[in-house]
C-alpha cells in the first residue's frame, strides 16, 4: 500500500532535550498489506498488518516483539492510505486497556473488536529474536496468509 515506505512514530529532532529521548530511536515500524484485486475494485474489507516493537515507553522492561495481524474493516474506505494509522497495532497490542499487561510473546491469537469503529483485529506476538532466519519468516508469511484467507 504504501510502497517500500516503513510506517514509524514523527521523527523528533535531534537536539530534543535530554529528557525526550523516546522517539529518538523509533518505537516500532509498521506495514500493512492489502490484496492488489481488492485494490483496484476499491473494496478493501481486510488487511495484512505487521509491527515490529523495539521498545515502548510504558514499560520499563521490553523484549522486541513482532507482531502478526489480520484487520477486517467495518466498511471499504476510498482509499486505504490515510485511512489506516501506523499506530492502530501498536496501540492494540501495547496499550488498549483490554490487552495491556496481558499480551505474551507466545504466538497465541487474540481478537480486538473496536466497539466505536468495528474494527476487528486477529494478532498475536512472538519476540522477535525467535524469528532468526528465512525458515522462520517464511512460516510467520504462511501463517498470516492463512489468517487472512480464514477471515
Amino acid at each position: 500500500m504504501n510502497g517500500n515506505a516503513l510506517g514509524t512514530e514523527t521523527s523528533k529532532s535531534i537536539h530534543q532535550s535530554m529528557g525526550q529521548p523516546n522517539t529518538f530511536f523509533p518505537q516500532y515500524i509498521a506495514r500493512y498489506y492489502a490484496l492488489q484485486t481488492d485494490i483496484e475494485a476499491k473494496s478493501i474489507s481486510k488487511i495484512i498488518f505487521v509491527n515490529i516493537q523495539f521498545y515502548h515507553w510504558e514499560y520499563d522492561t521490553f523484549i522486541p516483539t513482532f507482531v502478526g495481524s489480520v484487520i477486517t474493516l467495518p466498511e471499504s474506505p476510498e482509499q486505504l492510505k490515510g485511512y489506516v494509522e501506523n499506530w492502530w497495532l501498536k496501540y492494540t497490542a501495547f496499550e488498549d486497556t483490554t490487552w495491556k499487561d496481558s499480551i505474551k510473546n507466545d504466538g497465541e491469537m487474540h481478537t480486538d473488536i473496536d466497539q466505536e469503529y468495528g474494527i476487528t483485529t486477529l494478532f498475536w506476538c512472538e519476540d522477535l529474536v525467535s524469528i532468526d532466519g528465512p525458515d522462520q519468516l517464511l512460516e510467520v508469511e504462511k501463517q498470516l496468509v492463512e489468517v487472512f484467507e480464514e477471515v
